[in-house]
């Protein structure tokens, strides 16, 4: 299986592609895992999990599972405008962008808010891959603890072994995970102004966000 983790910025990619990881490592299944692997690189029947945000459409083919993360895109902004200083109407027009260009060729949407044992169990099950209730939860705490690592690097380093592994570092961490942080981290004339416009509430009423 070669699957590939593409699309929006700070919607829990990391965190997904760590979850993939540690399933593949739970089931004793060998793989290789990094950032934006060309699977030509590899042998047929290697199993590849590779991460990226955009991708050649054309080169998607090269891959059976194509899956991407989707957030609230004003939670996405506020960490990406924090972790890289994007404006935060930028930030959502790049993220609805990416979420067009991938979405019919998906075969998973992985929610952020909806990140729970059942969602996990629905890509198992999608992955043909069995777990049970205890082994998912085991699975969840694995990934929970490598944000608390004491090995994690301060930022993306190709040089760290951990970061190399995990492509995670204490950058990538800026809520904590929290859900709907906008109300609280945005003043409502910042949030009126977004939602004023109309490829922004557009998208988030076809997300279902509002």
């Amino acid at each position: 299986m070669k699957i590939i983790i593409v699309g929006t910025h700070q919607t829990g990619s990391t965190r997904l592609y760590n979850l993939i990881r540690t399933i593949y490592k739970k089931k004793n299944i060998n793989f290789i895992a990094g950032w934006n692997l060309n699977p030509n690189n590899f042998e047929d029947n290697s199993n590849i999990i590779s991460k990226v945000h955009s991708y050649n459409i054309d080169n998607l083919q090269k891959f059976d599972y194509i899956i991407m993360p989707i957030r609230n895109i004003l939670d996405s902004c506020i960490s990406r405008n924090k972790r890289f200083g994007v404006n935060f109407k930028k930030s959502c027009y790049s993220n609805i962008d990416l979420f067009y260009k991938f979405e019919k060729h998906c075969k998973f949407i992985f929610k952020y808010e909806e990140y729970s044992i059942n969602l996990i169990n629905k890509l198992c099950i999608d992955l043909n891959i069995n777990l049970n209730t205890i082994e998912i939860i085991e699975i969840m705490k694995e990934v929970n603890d490598l944000f608390n690592d004491t090995q994690i690097p301060d930022k993306d380093d190709n040089n760290n072994e951990f970061y190399k592994n995990t492509l995670l570092s204490k950058h990538h961490n800026t809520s904590n995970g929290q859900i709907n942080k906008f109300i609280n981290k945005m003043n409502i004339n910042e949030i009126k102004l977004l939602l004023d416009d109309k490829k922004i509430l557009d998208f988030m009423k076809y997300c279902n966000y509002i």
